[in-house]
């Protein structure tokens, strides 16, 4: 993640700044800089795998994902006319092994029920399985 001038942010202070901030649109360094303000309408689903969403690298935290889904569903929430849903979960950092065949139904169908292109306001976002908690909007239970 960046500063808002575009320069990088260490890995320690990056997590500091979104938990300090949690509402914010945090620019990343991966995508195009500076970030889109405008998207085509779309559905978007980003799912946080709980409190052991991390990965270790020889033992060392590497990444946590708490920060970074939180830095994307603020920014895909921003952004008029796309569905930001973000889930949450226990899972850890994989794709989600909880229920993952109800899962992945439930997101494909939420994806297919409203195509790339049409209009927000006449989504309506479907209970998840058992084991999720999903909703519209940012999310407000990572800080």
């Amino acid at each position: 993640m960046t500063r808002d001038d575009g320069t990088a942010l260490s890995f320690e202070a990056a997590r500091a700044a979104v938990q300090a901030n949690p509402n914010k649109v945090f620019q990343g360094r991966a995508g195009p800089y500076p970030l889109p303000t405008k998207l085509n309408p779309m559905v978007v689903i980003v799912v946080w795998g709980g409190q052991n969403d991390l990965w270790n690298c020889s033992g060392v935290l590497c990444a946590d994902y708490r920060p970074s889904t939180q830095a994307a569903s603020n920014y895909f929430g921003s952004i008029p006319g796309v569905i930001e849903i973000a889930c949450s979960s226990s899972h850890g950092h994989m794709w989600p092994q909880i229920n993952t065949q109800a899962f992945n139904r439930w997101a494909l169908t939420t994806l297919a029920s409203h195509p790339k292109g049409t209009a927000a306001s006449g989504f309506k976002l479907t209970p998840p399985p058992k084991g999720y908690s999903c909703k519209i909007g940012p999310y407000t239970d990572h800080y």
